[in-house]
């Protein structure tokens, strides 16, 4: 189901439930504004989209045939889609095919392909089928992609480029920051491996063990995090986040895309949403609860 909340955390109401009838959810895949009077749901399982005003009330649903992960909602309330490639075996770069699906017609227009995850794959034989494992490896470069009004934003974090393009698939800009790669020390390598051996259950550390002592570790580090674009438009640039660390700073480019200076955010803060004076987002505490907050964003 939806819930509601209004901005102290106080519950205002919900909606939906489960099951395939009108407005319900077998699989929640996303949840996004559309406009500035409607929410949007994407369903994997039923493979529909549903409507809801701020209100909660159910408008309509909608067939999406194409499978994938929707990105975010264009101005105009179509959406980014995008759906992985075919895999192979071993260590490789994934690839994302994106497309903009019209909701009200079922179509979706081809944006061509894109740079996705670094992945391991790895496919064995089951039974009459096979299974297929698909591990990240440590400091996996990712593919990042997000909407802002018309315009979608793509990066493949090999270097600290972010390519604008129109919701047509034409390239309009490109935004840089030159700068050294920040090398993997062995230190670094130490702190991961211990976070991770921190957060396990005590029958999987042998296990964990001899897969750290199997791994390749990158020589230098992806050249940023993830990107979020805010309610001005704003886009806000994570700096890949250092085991042990915690803190990190966030580059912030302008409407225009100049550059307007860095923020620093807790690590441990995975940012959902940032409007003009706060930065909403999720943590967890010393006992593993889940918190959902907001920090205030004070400006010069």
């Amino acid at each position: 189901e939806l819930r509601w909340y209004d901005a102290e955390g106080q519950f205002l109401r919900r909606a939906g439930g489960e099951g395939s009838g009108p407005g319900e959810f077998r699989s929640l895949g996303g949840v996004a504004s559309r406009g500035s009077d409607s929410v949007i749901v994407w369903d994997r399982r039923n493979q529909q989209l549903s409507v809801f005003t701020e209100e909660g009330e159910f408008v309509g649903s909608f067939p999406i045939r194409v499978p994938g992960q929707v990105y975010g909602v264009f101005g105009d309330g179509t959406l980014l889609l995008g759906q992985p490639a075919s895999l192979g075996d071993g260590f490789m770069r994934q690839e994302i095919i994106l497309r903009r699906f019209h909701a009200s017609t079922g179509e979706a227009d081809s944006l061509g392909t894109y740079v996705g995850d670094e992945q391991i794959v790895e496919t064995q034989p089951r039974g009459q089928g096979f299974m297929v494992r698909i591990q990240q490896p440590p400091f996996f470069r990712s593919g990042e992609f997000v909407v802002r009004g018309q315009m979608y934003l793509v990066s493949d974090q090999a270097q600290y480029e972010v390519r604008v393009f129109r919701n047509d698939g034409t390239l309009t800009s490109v935004v840089r920051v030159v700068r050294p790669d920040a090398p993997v020390r062995s230190e670094d390598v130490a702190a991961f491996q211990q976070r991770v051996l921190d957060g396990a259950d005590g029958s999987a550390l042998p296990a964990l063990r001899r897969q750290f002592a199997e791994s390749k570790y990158p020589e230098v580090f992806p050249a940023h995090g993830v990107m979020v674009v805010d309610a001005l438009g704003n886009l806000w640039v994570q700096e890949y986040p250092k085991p042990g660390a915690s803190t990190v700073e966030w580059l912030v480019f302008g409407a225009d895309f100049r550059l307007l200076g860095p923020v620093t955010l807790p690590l441990a803060l995975e940012v959902y949403a940032i409007g003009d004076d706060y930065v909403l987002g999720k943590w967890r505490d010393e006992l593993d609860v889940e918190h959902v907050g907001t920090y205030e964003l004070l400006k010069p």
